[in-house]
Order: structure tokens, then sequence, then C-alpha cells
């Protein structure tokens, strides 16, 4: 038994700190703006390669794109991307299909 007491995180707590590190600008993302604010994104693989399509689609977390609707403005890199939908997912991360200006 220690007599030092730790405390333990939930695994909300958890799963959020572990989100810090996938969405570092200087590890793994990239960074853009969306309403005039930083934020953080990852590039994920089309899975439908055999189509050809003309979006890209993104991953990034929920809490940086509150109040997101299709059609808002999204930069990256210098590019101008519109949203052209989304989908929440359940562990904290928004999932969101973009297309080029």
């Amino acid at each position: 038994y220690s007599r030092y007491k730790t405390k333990r995180m939930s695994l909300k707590e958890t799963i959020k700190a572990d989100l810090k590190v996938f969405y570092n600008t200087d590890e793994f993302a990239k960074k853009g703006f969306f309403k005039g604010k930083e934020v953080a994104i990852l590039f994920r693989k089309n899975d439908l390669e055999i189509f050809e399509v003309n979006f890209e689609n993104i991953k990034a977390r929920r809490e940086d794109f509150e109040g997101i609707e299709e059609g808002d403005s999204l930069e990256i890199d210098g590019k101008e991307y519109t949203v052209s939908n989304f989908s929440f997912e359940k562990d904290f991360e928004i999932n969101i299909s973009i297309k080029e200006k």
C-alpha cells in the first residue's frame, strides 16, 4: 500500500490525452484553420479507390469543430476546402469530407 495517493484517469480522460498525441501538429497532424481558429487534422486514406472521388477525408477532434455545417470553409496548407459532409464519432472525434475550392 502506498501512502501517496495517485489519481487514476478515467477512460474518457485517457482517450482525450491520447488524442493530444495524434493531433499534435509537430508529430502526425497537419495544421488547419476553421472559423478563424487553428485546428489539427489527419488526412485519411480513401477506402474507395475503385471509384474516382474528388474529395478528401479528414479526421479531427470533435471539440475543434463545434458548430460545423455543410458548406463551411476550412484552410489546410494554404488551400481552401469546403465541408461536404461530416459525422461525429463516439470517441471524441469527427470525420469530415472536404472538397478543394
